[in-house]
This record gives structure tokens, C-alpha cells and sequence, in this order.
């Protein structure tokens, strides 16, 4: 299912790259050896993705990953699956209200669903 969830975002990557003629939106990637040795080359690249203009998605895309960012990913999608279905008093405990930082599942719920379904006995399909 990884797989082609990437292959729907580089999908819509290619198709708002390619409908750019019009001045439209485009999703902003950025190569991960650029990241690590020179981050502050990056801010045209951030100010495209993140800006407060029209055509600013709030999307970067990491390209040219390691290899063992692929086992990291899948990790983290199942971590994710696992918090998303505790008790509610369990995960308010993630909630910093100082700060922005807040579990949002509720509205991500029907996103994770569709990442992992659930087979009828309830447990996750893979």
C-alpha cells in the first residue's frame, strides 16, 4: 500500500508540474543530499512550498532518500496506526497546548482507514 501512495503523490506532482503553464500551484521537491549538506540553500524551495502566495501548497516532497528511509517510513505508518486506535485519554495525553502541537487524528482518521483497512475481525490488513 506504500508504494502506491507514493506513486499517487508523484502522480499529482507530475500533473500540477505539468498544468503550471496557467501560473498553477506545484508541489516543491527537494533533494535529501541538499538537505543534510546545505539546508541554507533551501529557502527559495521553502518559501515556494510554504509562502503565503497563491501557488504555495504547504508541500515538499524528499526525494533521493536512503535506502533505510523505506523501512522507517513503513514504521511510522504503522506507529501511527496503533495511536490512532488507543483510548482517547491516552492520546490527549500527546497534546501540548502551549504549543500547536496536537494528535489529529480524528480528522486523519478515514486517511489512515484507507491506508489500512480494517478486515472484518477487525484487525489490519497488510
Amino acid at each position: 500500500m506504500t508504494r502506491k501512495l507514493i506513486r499517487t503523490i508523484l502522480s499529482l506532482n507530475h500533473n500540477l508540474q505539468t498544468s503550471n503553464a496557467m501560473g498553477a500551484p506545484r508541489v516543491v521537491s527537494i533533494s535529501y543530499p541538499t538537505l543534510v549538506s546545505s539546508p541554507l540553500s533551501l529557502g527559495d524551495s521553502i518559501e515556494q512550498a510554504f509562502g503565503s502566495h497563491p501557488q504555495a501548497l504547504g508541500i515538499i516532497i524528499v526525494k533521493d532518500l536512503p535506502v533505510v528511509y523505506q523501512s522507517y517510513r513503513e514504521s511510522l505508518l504503522k506507529y501511527a496506526y496503533k495511536f490512532a486506535h488507543l483510548p482517547e485519554e491516552t492520546k490527549e495525553r500527546y497534546t501540548d497546548p502551549g504549543s500547536s502541537y496536537r494528535y489529529v487524528m480524528a480528522a486523519h482518521k478515514q486517511s489512515l482507514e484507507l491506508i489500512f483497512p480494517k478486515a472484518s475481525d477487525g484487525h489490519m490488513v497488510r
